[in-house]
């Protein structure tokens, strides 16, 4: 795989009201450099100071890269943060209960995701691995089992499963339990979280890359959170 300098490009709304179906409603993309083949980015205030930060997934690096935001859609120099084993999927959540956002890594080639709990500032610590399954591609963070205390999901390619790790609120996780392997046709490429069904617990919806069609698989949380209660 070539490894290309990275940017990340911002989008900025031009109008909160609804425009005609000819106009623009995003102004033109502006560039901010960041590592090499940039795959994930998130965004949330990392450093405490009211403005909205960037945290991207750099694979081509195996970095990630940490962009303060001025609060006028403008980025300072990207900070760099290491993090071998293909970063391939970044996610913001407040972990350790701090006060201080962390992040979570899906690390492709080291089938782990790995943790970085974030220290006033808006810095990172180093990255702590907790094993998923093979090739990680996407990570998201909620509280499946309704304890007060963020949880892990991790889309896997080998086995295709998701990976459920439960959090103890300290930013540390116990062991991945894998859902759906076996029911999902080709590759997991992206996971998304919310309450599809309407019954009040979170879902997972992941999109598959195969050989006949893309797929939207969803696993529901109910067994998760009773799982999670019976230990």
């Amino acid at each position: 795989m070539a490894v290309l300098a990275g940017t990340v490009a911002l989008v900025a709304l031009t109008s909160a009201i609804a425009p005609p179906a000819s106009a623009a409603l995003f102004g033109p993309p502006v560039a901010f450099p960041v590592g090499a083949d940039p795959v994930s980015v998130a965004a949330r205030d990392l450093s405490g100071d009211g403005k909205q930060d960037l945290a991207v997934a750099n694979v081509g690096s195996s970095t990630v890269s940490l962009l303060l935001g001025d609060g006028n859609g403008g980025f300072g120099p990207a900070a760099t943060y290491p993090v071998d084993g293909a970063p391939w999927s970044v996610a913001v959540g407040e972990l350790n209960g701090d006060g201080w956002p962390d992040l979570a890594v899906a690390l492709r080639d080291a089938n782990a995701v790995g943790v970085m709990l974030g220290t006033a500032g808006g810095g990172f610590g180093p990255a702590v691995r907790y094993p998923v399954g093979g090739r990680p591609v996407s990570v998201g963070i909620a509280d499946f089992n309704t304890d007060g205390q963020r949880d892990l999901a991790v889309a896997n390619q080998d086995p295709r499963s998701v990976a459920v790790l439960f959090g103890t609120g300290s930013g540390a996780f116990g062991p991945a339990a894998l859902h759906g392997p076996g029911a999902i046709n080709g590759d997991l490429q992206s996971l998304a979280i919310g309450d599809i069904n309407g019954d009040g617990k979170l879902d997972t919806a992941t999109t598959a890359e195969g050989i006949s069609s893309s797929s939207l698989r969803t696993i529901r949380s109910l067994k998760l959170a009773r799982a999670k209660r019976r230990r």
